[in-house]
């Protein structure tokens, strides 16, 4: 028996809680939002008469959000990461100042990670189904095309020379897909144009991304919910308040396939090319950047519920681990992210 979860993005971070004070809807809350990268991105800003500057900001966030594309989309053909992707040669590659920053934190957290993360590891991933195209049973890949495949991936056969900003691959055919790390590139650089405009209250959200600074319009800083992790059903885990802060989830619940009662994540092991196999549920994770964040997430699911903890101990990462058990979850928690609940929700 075949059972296929979710093509899409899952968004493990759903809605927003009390973002602001009731009938808070007038010319001090400005909300933005749009569709961008495959998902859709939601804006908030608070601030004096800052809904009067509605078109002229709109605007602006949409050209930066479609310049990002067009550097860093695998869905456009002519973007500069599809023009390096078909690049055939073993030479230095001149990179934009974007792709650059992106590509450079994404082999930061590669090593600390010792490999859980990858931005190498699509092949894989369209090899167990969870890309393009409808999937069939008979695709689930046997030994010899995953070894196969995972000598098309690794992190490391991606080169760098840092004084000219130029990157290599070492080999040809490698593929590079940045859709684990981009989105939370995209929130800081619009956290950066907005505080370039002196707006220092608001919420980016990006496909579940998401950075605050300030408050709403109260003494409270945003308070955001964090979904339980459950495949039948939507509800709140975990209410918790930010401030100045950049929030990140990964999950294995809304993206997955059954067969004869095994579940099979869309989460890849770029070091086994198999589905990650262990209780993680779904891990948050919070740090000043969301482009880190993001990333961080995403290794943190790959290593599981005791290399993720020990890994975001030793970096004193706030995160918070949701374990699946046998009929309940259960929680841990790394750096000091306790202190940012307000309220928790047991299913």
């Amino acid at each position: 028996m075949l059972r296929r979860r979710g093509r899409i993005l899952f968004l493990l971070v759903l809605l927003t809680v009390e973002a602001c004070s009731p009938g808070n809807e007038d010319s001090n809350m400005l909300a933005i939002s749009g569709a961008t990268m495959g998902t859709q991105y939601s804006i908030k800003v608070a601030g004096a008469q800052v809904a009067k500057q509605r078109e002229s900001l709109q605007g602006e966030i949409d050209g930066i959000l479609d310049g990002i594309n067009r550097v860093m989309s695998t869905w456009i053909e002519n973007s500069e990461l599809s023009l390096l992707n078909r690049n055939s040669g073993s030479d230095w590659v001149p990179v934009s100042e974007d792709l650059w920053t992106v590509l450079q934190e994404a082999h930061r957290v590669s090593r600390i990670s010792n490999g859980a993360f990858d931005v190498t590891v699509g092949p894989l991933v369209n090899l167990w189904g969870f890309g393009p195209g409808e999937y069939t049973a008979d695709m689930i890949p046997d030994s010899g095309a995953i070894e196969q495949t995972l000598r098309l991936t690794g992190y490391e056969k991606i080169a760098y020379l840092s004084g000219s900003r130029k990157v290599m691959k070492k080999d040809p055919g490698l593929y590079i897909d940045l859709s684990a790390i981009a989105k939370g590139f995209a929130v800081d650089k619009l956290a950066a144009y907005l505080e370039s405009g002196n707006y220092n209250n608001y919420m980016i959200e990006i496909g579940g991304e998401i950075r605050v600074r300030g408050r709403p319009g109260t003494e409270r800083g945003w308070r955001v919910g964090i979904e339980q992790p459950l495949t039948d059903r939507r509800a709140v885990h975990t209410v918790i308040e930010l401030r100045d802060m950049a929030m990140a989830s990964s999950g294995d619940y809304r993206n997955f396939f059954e067969m004869n009662g095994k579940y099979y994540s869309h989460t890849i092991n770029p070091r086994t090319g198999r589905p990650v196999q262990h209780d993680l549920a779904s891990v948050t994770v919070l740090h000043e950047s969301a482009m880190t964040a993001d990333a961080l997430a995403t290794a943190y699911t790959v290593l599981g519920p005791r290399a993720g903890v020990e890994l975001a101990g030793k970096l004193q990462t706030p995160a918070c681990f949701i374990t699946r058990n046998e009929d309940s979850f259960s929680e841990h928690y790394t750096g000091n992210f306790e202190q940012f609940i307000i309220r928790q929700t047991r299913p």
